[in-house]
């Protein structure tokens, strides 16, 4: 019974040890995608990290309720007049979250210190605001683009001394 049992129940502690390694090894990746990337919730890596809590947490009834707690309030559609406050009220939420998934992990760090302990060079803030305002003229971008090539086309057209097609566009 002894040779027997002995190497299986080896083989049983083993996978029960490589279980929980691979477990935490999701919950500290998650956990990693949040702190790099928690003054950037536009970035994808946030994004993501965001999406599968519920996957690497899922049995931990904490990190799942601060995770719905900042669902709730990220779905909120505020006002102007309160929008500070609503903005309060989600980067305490992502705290709280944060900090719940650091728990769950094994790992400390207060609440506080990841609300004010971070690190985000100029050069990054201006690099994403310039990107985010060249975004936001693609459409001006694109209607002049599509006014200057119903000018030439018109041009083109009465170049030749053909009458312009319906919409602008030769056919």
């Amino acid at each position: 019974l002894a040779i027997v049992m002995g190497p299986v129940t080896a083989v049983c502690i083993t996978l029960w040890i490589e279980r929980g390694r691979r477990e935490r090894d999701g919950q500290l990746r998650i956990v990693r995608m949040l702190l790099a990337t928690r003054h950037l919730p536009a970035h994808p890596d946030y994004n993501v990290a965001i999406n599968l809590i519920p996957l690497e947490f899922n049995g931990c009834a904490e990190v799942m309720a601060a995770w719905r707690r900042y669902h709730t309030i990220l779905r909120e559609h505020p006002a102007a007049e309160h929008r500070e406050d609503h903005q309060r009220r989600l980067n305490a939420a992502q705290s709280s979250l944060i900090y719940q998934t650091m728990v769950a992990s094994g790992l400390k760090l207060s609440e506080g210190d990841i609300q004010s302990e971070v690190y985000l060079s100029q050069g990054f803030v201006d690099r994403d605001m310039m990107y985010l305002k060249s975004l936001e003229a693609m459409p001006e971008i694109a209607a002049a683009l599509r006014d200057q090539v119903n000018l030439t086309q018109a041009l083109v057209i009465g170049a030749r001394g053909q009458p312009p097609a319906p919409g602008g566009v030769e056919q």
